[in-house]
């Protein structure tokens, strides 16, 4: 676990996943929000685990995922800290409120970023433990997603020899091959009977 005076950044990790859990202060300095973009590009870019999935109280009221807009100024640290998801492509789930409280507005603050579509399934809104005014979210993770094995063939057609094809093709007499075959061609509807030339 790591503190950054006001940003908590926990580290579970197995062999296919990292989880990361942060809860960030609303007093938090600009300082400490820099520190938390640090640390979500690092998990990113230079650890590159498999999967990676980022959860917590972020506590930026002015993003809305779901419009993708951020009612802040460019530099704000909520601005910047939704660059940064998009820079990094995580893929934010929670759509509605997630904090109530008397006299406020009603806010998302709570965030799960994953790095690969459709490995949450969805997200139920519980309501509050004890005297918490944050919603309790609950998920179901899809471990991995199966890779479908094809039974298909596939060519390497970037491996083909084209120029000696091109050649080939230039040695053919073309009028010959046609000659006697029918081709029909009506109101911009074209069908062709293609024939092998010997």
């Amino acid at each position: 676990m790591r503190s950054h005076c006001g940003v908590i950044w926990s580290l579970i990790t197995s062999d296919y996943w990292w989880v990361c859990v942060t809860a960030a202060r609303p007093t938090s300095t600009t300082v400490n929000d820099v520190k938390l973009l640090c640390l979500m590009e690092k998990a990113v870019l230079q650890m590159r685990p498999n999967h990676l999935l980022i959860m917590g109280d972020f506590n930026f009221p002015e993003i809305n995922y779901t419009e993708g807009t951020v009612s802040a100024s460019p530099t704000d640290p909520s601005s910047l800290f939704f660059n940064k998801t998009q820079e990094l492509c995580l893929i934010q789930h929670v759509t509605e409120v997630t904090r109530v409280r008397q006299h406020q507005a009603p806010s998302t603050l709570d965030y799960v970023f994953i790095d690969e579509e459709n490995l949450i399934d969805y997200i139920t809104y519980e309501p509050p433990l004890a005297k918490s005014d944050h919603a309790v979210l609950e998920w179901n993770l899809l471990p991995a997603v199966q890779d479908i094995k094809s039974t298909q063939v596939k060519y390497n057609y970037y491996k083909s020899d084209y120029g000696s094809k091109q050649t080939n093709l230039q040695l053919v007499n073309w009028d010959d091959c046609w000659t006697g075959k029918k081709q029909s061609m009506k109101c911009g509807q074209t069908s062709h009977r293609y024939w092998k030339c010997r």
